[in-house]
């Protein structure tokens, strides 16, 4: 009787590590499978961002979010602003920010983005970015 529950207590354990294995390669592949392209367009008076999103993974929604701010030389903040699409699996949208700034007085920025996997509106695994230009 005990050997018996220790042999299904170890085929539960099998079950579950093939499952989290599972759940954990598809996370992976759907981080992997995300593609995004980048248009600026610089006027007088603002700054605009626009961002193409291509999700290519499966199900897990993705949430994608860019925050760009805007510094002088003195590296006070001029502006910022902030967007974010949630895309469904094979989906594509695009985030569009305009920020409202002198650009004459602009000496740099650092643009911030987020990528998070979402199930159930929880964020389950993601990564996170910052470049400065």
């Amino acid at each position: 009787m005990g050997y018996a529950i220790i042999r299904f207590l170890k085929i539960c354990s099998y079950i579950v590590w093939m499952i989290t294995t599972l759940i954990g390669t598809v996370m992976f592949y759907n981080l992997a499978g995300i593609e995004w392209e980048p248009h600026v367009t610089t006027y007088s008076d603002s700054v605009v961002v626009d961002v193409a999103i291509v999700y290519k993974g499966f199900f897990f929604d993705l949430n994608f979010t860019i925050e760009v701010r805007l510094y002088d030389k003195y590296n006070h903040t001029l502006a910022s602003g902030i967007g974010s699409k949630v895309l469904k699996p094979g989906e594509s949208k695009s985030v569009m920010l305009v920020i409202w700034v002198n650009t004459t007085k602009v000496d740099h920025g650092i643009v911030d983005i987020r990528v998070y996997q979402l199930k159930w509106g929880m964020e389950l695994i993601g990564m996170d970015f910052s470049y400065v230009v």
